[in-house]
């Protein structure tokens, strides 16, 4: 195999490589028209493994992992930061590098092992805290909906319609606004985004508890949590007023050959009304 390098005449090779170039702002897409997107593009971090083709010299390519630091090293370049760059931008740069020794360079990068996200979720969430799921064989980027599938699912004052996701992309921090009822009412998939390392999500508090979506979100595969217990207080003009603990409805499905469906838990009163005499009862979930 023969490799073909080309250097200018006279020209020594550089003993320091030459900046990257600054990073593009990220398009402000709103004040032209557009919907903000979803979506951003991947960045680099530590632990990435990636793959670098260089032709027609073909030496050079190879696979490597960028290390802690957010430094990666390739042949004949040496050690460089890279850590929030882009595949896109990465490329680039490594074109404009590699074009000091190969005529021509044709150059790609493609991302062979991501590296394990970090994500933070709080809120309404029943077990919120820190989660780190990593990417392997293949698989693809978690969404917003699993992450609440893996952090237990969402409380009964949950508010869906202002889920916020605070990104890091590029030196900027990105605020997303998402509405998940338009993906359990309507099927929007494009509400359920994919994660990126170090996504913050929130879910808000909602003033107001309508029963309808509460029932509705208890068959989301994202929704309540219907195997866990609760306790409800009750207290006026009952006849034992207290705390009670509330556990799940078990209904068995026809067909299913014992598999039981669980329902969240409700309270059904038989109140029976002599001589006109009103009857008063508050319930408050604790």
């Amino acid at each position: 195999m023969v490799s073909l390098l080309w250097c200018s005449p006279g020209r020594s090779q550089p003993s320091v490589l030459d900046p990257i170039p600054p990073l593009e702002p990220y398009p402000d897409l709103r004040n032209q028209g557009f919907e903000l997107s979803t979506e951003t593009e991947y960045t680099l971090g530590a632990g990435d493994v990636i793959r670098v083709t260089v032709l027609p010299v073909g030496d050079f390519s190879g696979e490597y992992q960028i290390l802690v630091d957010g430094t990666l090293f390739v042949p004949l370049l040496g050690t460089f930061p890279v850590q929030g760059l882009t595949l896109t931008q990465l490329t680039e740069f490594l074109t404009q590098q590699y074009r000091q020794y190969v005529k021509r360079p044709s150059v790609t990068v493609g991302l062979v092992s991501p590296r394990p996200l970090k994500l933070a979720i709080a809120g309404e969430i029943n077990n919120p805290g820190s989660y780190l799921l990593p990417i392997e064989g293949g698989q693809k980027f978690p969404t917003v909906t699993q992450l609440i599938q893996q952090a237990g699912g969402l409380t009964t004052v949950a508010d869906l319609d202002n889920v916020t996701i605070k990104r890091q992309f590029q030196g900027e921090t990105l605020t997303l606004t998402l509405n998940l009822w338009d993906l359990a009412k309507k099927g929007q998939l494009k509400q359920d985004v994919t994660l990126r390392d170090g996504d913050e999500i929130i879910i808000p508090t909602q003033e107001i508890i309508d029963i309808g979506e509460t029932r509705l979100l208890s068959d989301a595969n994202f929704g309540l949590s219907a195997n866990q217990e609760i306790n409800v207080a009750v207290v006026g003009e009952v006849y034992r007023p207290g705390s009670y603990r509330v556990i799940p409805e078990s209904n068995t499905v026809s067909g299913s050959q014992g598999n039981i469906r669980r329902q969240p838990p409700r309270l059904t009163f038989a109140i029976q009304l002599y001589h006109f005499h009103k009857l008063r009862l508050q319930m408050f979930i604790l």
